[in-house]
C-alpha cells in the first residue's frame, strides 16, 4: 500500500493512479498541465535563453537567443507568438519565414523544454547545425537589498 508521502517518488501513469486512490485526482489532473501565467519569465541554458512575456490573456511572446557555448560558429535567433494548447504545452509560431516556425514548450517545475516541431528541416533563424532544442532551466530572480 502507498502512504500519501510516498507520493512525491512516483511519477507518470503511477502517480496518477495514486491520485486517484487518495481522492486527488482533480488537483493532480490540473497540476500536469501548467496555466499560462506558470510559463511567464526567463530561462537559460548553457547555450542559450528564453524569454516568455505576457501578450494578452491568452497568448505570449517567445524570444529564444542560443549560440554553440566554446566559439559561438553558430547562433539562432526566434521571436514569435505562442499559445496555450490543450495537452499543457505552448505552441510557438514565427510567419515571418515563407514556412512558419514551429517551436512546443513544455514546463515541468523550474524546467523549460524546446523543441522545434517545424514541418521543413532547414531552419533559417538558426546558423549551420545550430538548434534552440533542449531543457532550459528558470532564471532565479535577483532580489533587491534591503
Amino acid at each position: 500500500m502507498i502512504r500519501a508521502p510516498e507520493l512525491s517518488r512516483l511519477s507518470g501513469p503511477a502517480l496518477t493512479a495514486a491520485a486517484l486512490l487518495f481522492g486527488c485526482g482533480t488537483a493532480h489532473a490540473q497540476a500536469q498541465k501548467p496555466r499560462l501565467a506558470a510559463f511567464m519569465g526567463s530561462y537559460v541554458s548553457r547555450s542559450g535563453i528564453v524569454e516568455i512575456r505576457p501578450r494578452d490573456t491568452t497568448n505570449v511572446s517567445v524570444e529564444i537567443s542560443a549560440s554553440e557555448p566554446q566559439t559561438a560558429r553558430w547562433t539562432c535567433e526566434f521571436r514569435g507568438a505562442g499559445r496555450l494548447q490543450p495537452n499543457g504545452t505552448i505552441l510557438a509560431e514565427d510567419r515571418s519565414e515563407a514556412v512558419p516556425v514551429r517551436v512546443r514548450l513544455a514546463l515541468t517545475g523550474d524546467r523549460l523544454s524546446v523543441k522545434d516541431v517545424s514541418s521543413q528541416p532547414q531552419r533559417g533563424y538558426c546558423g549551420l547545425n545550430g538548434s534552440i532544442d533542449g531543457v532550459y532551466r528558470r532564471k532565479a530572480v535577483a532580489r533587491k537589498a534591503r
